[in-house]
């Protein structure tokens, strides 16, 4: 064990317990060498493994920004973190909903979220480890944000809470929460049931009506009127079984061509 001082012992060298070119022992960070024959070290940096002009970065090849060239890690490892909103019992604003966070500079209607349906909003985010907090807004400005309840908030220092996530060197999907909520929404979770809702907590006895499988169309010779979800039955008679042939005489020909430039440009009902 070794390290290097200053006049004596004026000034030291000072090590984190696990720098790569150190050891632990009784309390004491040091650097060690092990002796295996005649040797000269590398030039180092004062309290550092490196030299004073190592490259340094993101050491870790699982981020986002990894740097292959550096040898130095200056914490700046950002992973993808996603959020998932669900506001199937809020009106949404026109002006959509938002996220703000420590992560934008709390600005209210910079950072949208979207949504594929069923009332869950989403965005996926590069950040670096640590925690962030955020909160929900259901505007472009905070006249619409959400209340976070004490039980899962940070003190935000102004009297309430805010959201925060802690990232810690992996990538993370979020649970599904409710809008001023520390769990996901109550609803149907029968998923046979027309309003079933997959991001649904727990239920709340919206369950109402059994879904009836069969096929939904109309001009189908199997129509059932009483479906109400399409299972992909559905038969029709007198066609071909070639998807091109549309005068149905058994070919793709020069009529077929003439009847779909005769439509072109028309509306379907």
């Amino acid at each position: 064990e070794y390290k290097f001082t200053v006049d004596g012992w004026a000034n030291q060298e000072y090590f984190t317990d696990g720098d790569v070119c150190t050891s632990t022992i009784d309390g004491f960070v040091n650097r060690t060498l092990d002796v295996t024959g005649a040797a000269t070290l590398d030039v180092v940096c004062w309290e550092s493994c490196y030299s004073c002009d190592a490259p340094i970065g993101c050491t870790d090849s699982a981020a986002q920004n990894y740097d292959s060239e550096a040898s130095i890690d200056d914490g700046s490892c950002a992973y993808l973190v996603t959020l998932r909103l669900d506001m199937s019992q809020q009106e949404i604003s026109p002006n959509g909903v938002h996220v703000a966070g420590s992560f934008q500079g709390w600005t209210a209607g910079g950072t949208p979220m979207s949504t594929q349906g069923l009332g869950l909003y989403e965005i996926t985010l590069q950040l670096a480890n640590g925690a962030h907090q955020f909160i929900y807004i259901n505007d472009s400005d905070w006249a619409g944000q959400e209340t976070v309840p004490a039980e899962c908030g940070a003190d935000n220092g102004l009297g309430g809470y805010n959201r925060e996530v802690v990232v810690a060197g992996a990538d993370a999907v979020l649970d599904v929460v409710c809008f001023n909520s520390c769990t996901a929404c109550a609803g149907c979770t029968d998923p046979f049931s027309a309003e079933f809702s997959p991001f649904a907590g727990s239920d709340d006895g919206s369950c109402a009506t059994p879904l009836v499988f069969g096929c939904t169309y109309p001009d189908a010779d199997n129509y059932n009127a009483a479906a109400n979800s399409e299972d992909g039955s559905c038969e029709f008679s007198g066609g071909s079984s070639c998807p091109t042939d549309i005068d149905g005489d058994g070919a793709t020909a020069v009529g077929d061509l003439l009847i779909i430039l005769g439509a072109f440009g028309q509306t379907c009902e």
